[in-house]
């Protein structure tokens, strides 16, 4: 049953771990799951996988859906409870951060702040069929240049604070005056506010991410740019309190590309191995494979050419490609596609410049920890 894609084969269980990390599964696909759910694989290698990569919610989504949660459909049956109250833990999870980014929201919008989640919450009701699916560590929000220090003072009166989550402490360890002042002139957001959520069931902090420009991981301003994305937004379901808001689909879609591309080629990253994650590819299938609001793909293409993104839009959908044959739009790919070689798919980058390249494919890497390795030998 090994599959192979582009001519790189995928054991069986890397093979079972995109089908369960898929938002949107073809009727032929559950066919192939329910197969593979009864078959002597490496389990330990399958649940692994699904926590490395962030997607076991979306697997135990699947698993229920299909008919597949019972130890009568999948083999290990000892570990069906584990993925279910993995499942449920995340749902509170991400109901109390949401309960949190809504108060927000409502006190930006009653001194006339506009804002826009770029992922995390609302990444998780756009396109996902079941609420708490995609988890998240931060909430990453949008705001006009010329608000930022409003927003601190906002953040500030409301308990948080600029620093590091102290888990054993369970409180926020203020970051340093330089550590504050220097990191907005390199990056594209302020340092994070965080507060402790002693109230909450799962969870231990509430972080903010207070973003101005689009540019992830450099100090490229584009205050226009993000002024006509604050034009764009939409509301997505919140709480009983208030709406969210959000990047226009298109708009997100671009964004969740730029993201992907940013960290999936960076050192800093890799070494962390937070370069190459299954769950945030998994967004951008969730938006493609979501009838109920069909992504414009020229839209997407005049979005990226606008921003200068096209580029990193090729390169999310590129590795894409890889893992999931035929998903992306083949008319977007070419009209985002660069001109001249494609080294870029494969490069590793550190303060900008190339760094190393990989000898081995995006499929080959994806799911191999140990390519650490490779990069540490440079």
């Amino acid at each position: 049953m090994e599959g192979v894609v582009n001519g790189v084969p995928f054991d069986d269980e890397t093979t079972l771990v995109l089908l369960l990390s898929d938002p949107h599964l073809a009727p032929v696909d559950v066919d192939r799951v329910r197969t593979f759910c009864r078959s002597p694989l490496d389990w330990n290698r399958v649940l692994g996988m699904l926590i490395l990569h962030r997607t076991a919610s979306q697997a135990w989504a699947n698993l229920l859906e299909h008919g597949l949660a019972s130890p009568a459909a999948f083999l290990p049956g000892s570990s069906i409870q584990a993925l279910r109250s993995l499942f449920k833990s995340q749902q509170i999870y991400v109901r109390e951060q949401i309960d949190r980014t809504v108060a927000l929201i409502n006190q930006f919008s009653a001194e006339g702040i506009r804002c826009v989640l770029m992922k995390g919450a609302v990444i998780g009701t756009m396109g996902y069929a079941t609420p708490g699916v995609r988890t998240f560590m931060d909430n990453d929000v949008l705001f006009d240049r010329d608000d930022i220090a409003h927003v601190g003072e906002i953040l500030k009166s409301s308990g948080y604070s600029q620093g590091y989550w102290d888990a054993r402490a369970r409180s926020v360890r203020p970051a340093s005056r330089s550590e504050i002042l220097l990191h907005p002139l390199t990056s594209h957001e302020t340092f994070p506010y965080m507060t402790a959520m002693p109230e909450a069931a799962i969870s231990e902090f509430h972080c903010v991410d207070v973003h101005f420009a689009l540019d992830l991981m450099t100090a490229n301003r584009s205050d226009e740019a993000v002024r006509k994305l604050l034009d764009r937004r939409v509301a997505v379901p919140g709480n009983a309190d208030g709406d969210m808001w959000a990047l226009e689909r298109e708009d997100m879609f671009v964004f969740l590309c730029v993201h992907y591309q940013r960290e999936a080629c960076n050192r800093t990253e890799a070494e962390e191995l937070k370069d190459l994650l299954l769950y945030k590819i998994m967004d951008l299938l969730a938006l493609l494979g979501d009838r109920s609001r069909p992504l414009d793909s020229g839209l997407i293409a005049r979005r990226a050419k606008e921003s200068g993104f096209e580029r990193e839009v090729y390169y999310a959908l590129a590795h894409l490609e890889k893992l999931y044959p035929g998903r992306a739009p083949a008319d977007l790919l070419d009209s985002v596609r660069p001109d001249g070689p494609l080294d870029f798919l494969d490069q590793i980058t550190y303060n900008g410049e190339p760094f190393h390249t990989w000898t081995g494919s995006v499929p080959e890497r994806f799911f191999a920890p140990l390519r650490l390795k490779e990069l540490a030998r440079g």
